[in-house]
């Protein structure tokens, strides 16, 4: 008995060993960061969150921060996250043992959702949702703008083409994009915030991907002048590190862009504990995602923040064609956008640049033949116009994707050089633009299924 509860000690000693180790390599890897700053009783906060859950996995600490120094905190569902089916929402319910439950499962994270804002000190009054369909917002950003063609699922227990639910921001919300953008910009207009938190564009969730995508667009169209950060939550193995909740830190790893600047915000036992009771008031997720939801109760949050790209002016075509201006990004990007997984990751380099007669669309990348889809919403300080450029084979042309499309009559010019592809457009069609909005895909022609893309950015003109 003694050899046996001796090993056992050992055993239980090394382990403990391990877990120490990991914690102590975790927060010495952090001071390379920057941390975040304090939160006072005047801040107002702004959270949006693709799916009941996000808002606690990437934001649970801060909030609990932000209601203990009195500072107001609301919080924006895009979706319900009602892509489960009816017949697979009836079989959990079976198995909770709430048969007798008459609404779906849209209602039930609903449900879900102010329970755990609760946990974190908030009220129902302190949550808005907006009742778009879970899977649904890449589309709806990049491919159902317009009012006159309106998006639905083929899949999930919402296939509607407008919002269902009874507790909901606009009733009857028709499923489009200029709709999704309305709601964003007018929540932002009506609570005035000073910090907004986003999902990240490295997330490879597509929910989370566009979520990005509208908020960003927002931030322009109210000029927004407050802080702003992105959080993430679907990328390869993060978080990194399973263990007992709370015994380690997050630590961004391999997985930092060009531009990104990383935040660590330290949590002490009651934003952790707090954070802890949200995650696990989402008992319809912890099935299949139990690991990864438990995987982000750490001892810290990290946000991103990501400044505004001054477009370079440059000295004519020549001074590009060999190395990307410094009006650029670079991101990872192994094709998860779409449900493949890619190894190894495919670098993707995208900018733009000017001079008096053009502007400049670049992109790189270290795939060969492929299509490049270059994506602009430009804005004048009034409105959005949008320019999509397709590449292929050399060859350049215009694509009419919404209402607010514009083009030249001109024939577009294509460079190609050192991996580098160069799209040359007219500079008088940017004659009022102050921002740009811009992201770039890289499609292959033979399977366009293997697409990557590279994340939103917002670009400054003059």
């Amino acid at each position: 008995m003694f050899q046996f509860n001796r090993k056992v000690l050992t055993l239980i000693a090394i382990f403990l060993g391990i877990f120490l180790l990991a914690g102590y390599f975790s927060l010495n890897s952090l001071e390379q960061y920057s941390f975040f700053g304090e939160i006072n009783s005047s801040d107002r906060i702004l959270i949006f969150s693709p799916h009941p859950d996000d808002e606690s996995l990437g934001t649970g600490g801060l909030i609990k921060r932000a209601v203990e120094r009195n500072a107001t905190v609301l919080v924006v569902e895009m979706t319900n996250g009602d892509i489960m089916s009816t017949d697979q929402f009836k079989s959990y319910l079976h198995k909770i043992n709430k048969r007798n439950y008459t609404g779906n499962i849209g209602d039930f994270r609903q449900n879900e959702s102010i329970n755990a804002i609760r946990a974190l000190g908030l009220d129902q009054d302190d949550i808005i949702f907006l009742g778009y369909p879970d899977g649904g917002l890449k589309p709806l950003f990049e491919d159902y703008w317009d009012n006159n063609t309106l998006f639905h699922m083929n899949t999930g227990s919402n296939q509607f083409n407008s919002s269902p639910y009874t507790v909901t921001y606009e009733s009857n919300a028709p499923y489009c994009g200029a709709n999704v953008e309305m709601n964003v910009e007018q929540i932002i207009e009506d609570f005035k915030p000073n910090m907004i938190f986003y999902p990240d564009d490295l997330d490879y969730h597509p929910d989370h991907y566009a979520t990005n995508a509208f908020v960003r667009y927002a931030m322009i169209d109210t000029d927004y002048q407050g802080e702003s950060y992105t959080y993430l939550v679907h990328h390869k193995d993060w978080p990194r590190g399973i263990c007992f909740p709370g015994t380690r830190y997050l630590v961004p790893d391999d997985i930092t862009t060009s531009d990104a600047q990383w935040l660590v915000n330290k949590l002490n036992n009651s934003e952790l504990g707090a954070k802890d009771n949200a995650i696990y008031s989402y008992n319809s997720q912890m099935g299949d995602m139990r690991i990864l939801l438990t995987s982000f109760i750490k001892k810290n949050e990290i946000y991103t923040h990501y400044p505004l790209i001054e477009i370079e002016k440059v000295n004519g075509i020549e001074s590009i064609r060999h190395q990307m201006p410094s009006s650029s990004y670079t991101k990872k990007d192994n094709n998860t956008h779409n449900g493949i997984l890619t190894v190894p990751y495919v670098t993707l380099t995208a900018g733009i640049a000017y001079d008096d007669n053009y502007l400049y669309l670049l992109s790189k990348s270290d795939k060969q033949n492929f299509q490049y889809d270059f994506h602009l919403k430009l804005y004048n300080g009034h409105t959005f116009n949008r320019i999509d450029v397709k590449v292929i084979n050399n060859q350049a042309e215009y694509e009419s994707v919404s209402n607010n499309s514009i083009k030249s009559d001109k024939n577009l010019t294509v460079y190609t050089d050192n991996g580098i592809v160069i799209v040359a457009l007219p500079i008088n069609l940017f004659n009022d633009t102050k921002s740009i909005l811009m992201n770039t895909d890289l499609i292959n022609p033979l399977n366009k299924s293997e697409t990557y893309h590279t994340s939103w950015r917002i670009f400054k003109l003059r």
